[in-house]
């Protein structure tokens, strides 16, 4: 069987942007990473986890696999082949470790972690520093971040189906491989309330099963994801404040320039 390896996420940390400081109003919002963000008073990280806006550091320096797995809310890692420990790490990284997630073609997918934050937010970042291996092929559902009514505690997928827009919402981190080498162009892809159908050119259902699945949203010249190099991603989503008004947004950042924005 040939092993498709993936080196990813030196360190992961969720913010509460609220806390974050902004950029002037109608610009996009400056990245946590960026120079105005948490990065800046936390430089190479230490002491970051501590900050009060900070939901969620994972820095994969404490114990075993065992140990990783049992403080995230679910986890996959079929036959124990899916995840490890790497002792390389992303330029200027204080810590000693990074996640290899290893997908086994004919095996598994690959592995995943997956947190149930115990309450919700309108309004969270997520960065984190991935390397794909040199033989990386096309990625599809990367690093997702969403929510969910009454959810359960393991992840729950819906595909082909429409939110109602108070139901689930969405979104992951997708590389589209359209016009790309892979591992494919950083995008989103997104699961909400006024998603078009692939069934017609109209974006509407056919009565066919399944009409919505999800729907990119990226650049009009969307940036090749690079093999063998390490890349800082960070994300953003704004819920809509309430569901029936278009003020929710979602923004993209690779290696602290912003890739994409959709408000």
């Amino acid at each position: 069987m040939k092993k498709i390896s993936i080196i990813c996420i030196a360190l992961a940390a969720l913010v509460l942007v609220g806390l974050v400081a902004r950029a002037a109003e109608n610009e996009p919002p400056a990245p946590a990473a960026g120079e105005s963000g948490l990065a800046a008073i936390y430089p190479g990280d230490v002491g970051l986890a501590a900050d009060t806006a900070v939901v969620l550091v994972e820095d994969f320096e404490t114990g075993d696999i065992g140990d990783l797995t049992k403080r995230w809310t679910d986890s996959i890692n079929k036959d124990g082949q899916s995840l490890s420990f790497s002792s390389e790490n992303a330029p200027g990284s204080p810590g000693r470790h990074s996640l290899i997630i290893t997908g086994t073609k004919g095996h598994d997918t690959g592995g995943d972690l997956w947190m149930l934050l115990e309450r919700g937010y309108e309004q969270l970042y997520a960065r984190f520093y991935v390397k794909f291996a040199p033989d990386a092929p096309y990625v599809h559902h990367f690093v997702s971040m969403g929510g969910k009514v009454d959810t359960l505690r393991y992840p729950v997928g819906r595909a082909g189906i429409r939110p109602d827009g108070y139901d689930r919402f969405g979104s992951s981190i997708d590389l589209v491989r359209e016009n790309a080498d892979p591992p494919g162009k950083w995008s989103f892809y997104t699961y909400w309330s006024e998603m078009r159908s692939w069934q017609t050119p109209e974006g509407v259902s056919d009565g066919r099963p399944n009409p919505f699945y999800g729907n990119h949203f990226g650049p009009e010249q969307p940036a090749q994801a690079r093999r063998g190099e390490w890349q800082c991603v960070e994300f953003m989503i704004k819920l809509n404040t309430p569901p029936d008004k278009r003020d929710g947004e979602q923004a993209l950042w690779i290696d602290g320039r912003l890739a994409c924005r959709w408000a």
